[in-house]
């Protein structure tokens, strides 16, 4: 009785910690959608000299998410057509309802490779053993492309920041704050960025 509780245990905080995660994204869009008022707000509160300065580096930061937002679906097109691509050629059906499926799945950290690969391996596999082996080692070799060579690249350029930079914000964020970091975290250090921009071009 006990090793079921435990395993039932297991399974509602998994199950929580992944909806948790998905909904990550959600709450992004929803601040991003209503930056403007929200910062417009904050203006508000600012003493007048400092108002310039704070819009101007708010808009900043506020083009940054943008092109965030918009690097992450083109990751996502990306990841969805290696992956449709990639079954097509392996022979499942249905290749492009699952690499969209993918694609989609791919934009949550930690589990949403995982989430996204379980319908491609369950279709395979019930095509075929083989096809599942193959459909495995597929999504494995477009996971480590895109998270390697392709998201540094496309990340680093839509927020104006070094590959390297990219790879360490991720590392960084994750390992400190879990998932919202491995989300936020690119864009944070982006917009640190712009903020030290700013405050050294007027100090000097």
């Amino acid at each position: 009785a006990s090793y079921i509780a435990s395993f039932t245990n297991l399974i509602i905080r998994t199950l929580s910690r992944i909806f948790s995660i998905a909904l990550i994204p959600v709450l992004v869009y929803y601040f991003l959608k209503d930056f403007k008022n929200i910062s417009e707000k904050i203006f508000l509160i600012l003493p007048k000299k400092y108002r310039y300065h704070a819009e101007r580096i708010g808009t900043s930061i506020d083009c940054i998410f943008g092109n965030y937002v918009r690097g992450q679906l083109l990751l996502s097109f990306i990841v969805s057509a290696m992956t449709t691509v990639a079954l097509f050629v392996i022979g499942v059906d249905y290749a492009l309802i699952i690499g969209v499926i993918n694609g989609i799945t791919n934009i949550i950290p930690y589990f949403g490779p995982v989430i996204g690969a379980v319908p491609a391996v369950i279709v395979a596999f019930l095509e075929s053993p083989v096809k599942a082996l193959y459909t495995i080692i597929a999504i494995i070799i477009i996971q480590q492309i895109e998270s390697d060579l392709i998201c540094p690249k496309i990340t680093g350029n839509s927020v104006g920041l070094h590959p390297l930079t990219v790879m360490f914000a991720l590392v960084a964020g994750g390992e400190l704050f879990g998932a919202t970091g491995l989300i936020l975290g690119v864009p944070v250090v982006a917009a640190i960025k712009v903020i030290y921009r700013d405050i050294m071009k007027n100090m000097f």
